[in-house]
């Protein structure tokens, strides 16, 4: 789902639990109290002039960085994500606008997040 592709490539912050010189290799645990994550979903295709782009806020999730600065096109993200704390805030759209694209979102044709509870991401 494109949703979970784009989500991290645009992590706005992420604190990490570090030494201010990182090892090379090292693991570390993402500080979700100190961090955001927004998604930015694009309208695109053949019907992209009857869409919405939209922002979305990532509330509840938890992950790690293993980062390693030899190599750092092996370095990894992974995150565990509560579906059902994604929030649309769409700066600029009426609340109303934001209540229905929510419900959308959270309903069974996009996430589904009944059936969903849990989004994991895991880069390589």
């Amino acid at each position: 789902m494109r949703l979970i592709y784009i989500m991290g490539f645009l992590a706005t912050l992420v604190t990490l639990t570090a030494a201010a010189q990182p090892p090379s290799g090292a693991v570390y645990g993402i500080v979700a109290a100190a961090s955001e994550i927004h998604v930015a979903v694009f309208k695109e295709g053949l019907f992209k002039a009857f869409g919405h782009d939209h922002l979305i806020a990532v509330k509840s999730f938890s992950g790690t960085v293993h980062f390693d600065a030899d190599k750092v096109e092996e370095s990894t993200l992974a995150l565990d994500i509560e579906a059902s704390s994604l929030t649309v805030i769409d700066p600029g759209e009426a609340e109303k606008d934001r209540r229905e694209v929510q419900a959308t979102m959270s309903g069974a044709q996009v996430l589904g997040v009944e059936s969903f509870p849990r989004i994991t991401f895991r880069s390589t």
